[in-house]
């Protein structure tokens, strides 16, 4: 940003002007208990992803259930690709 020659830039000049406003003491709470709510929910969250037992039951358990949609398609695939070029018929 550039100044002009003169030191003094009227839109600085203007909003120095403007009374400064206190902000609204329900709105402030508001915003305030919300910001707490939302830390807590995070501690919360990072506690449980904390637990091991959680954690290697998730890890097992996703790509089994991951795999048990994915392979029925696969092969589901694989039969009509087959049916299509004439080396498998049903």
């Amino acid at each position: 940003m550039t100044t002009d020659d003169d030191g003094e830039d009227p839109i600085v000049l203007a909003l120095g002007c403007l009374p400064a406003r206190e902000p609204d003491r329900r709105s402030s709470e508001r915003v305030r208990a919300r910001c707490q709510a939302a830390l807590a929910r995070r501690k919360r969250r990072l506690e449980r992803a904390e637990d091991p037992t959680a954690w290697r039951w998730r890890r097992a358990l996703e790509p089994a259930l991951a795999a048990g949609v994915s392979v029925p398609f696969l092969l589901e695939v694989m039969r009509r690709a087959l049916e299509l070029y004439g080396l498998w018929r049903s």
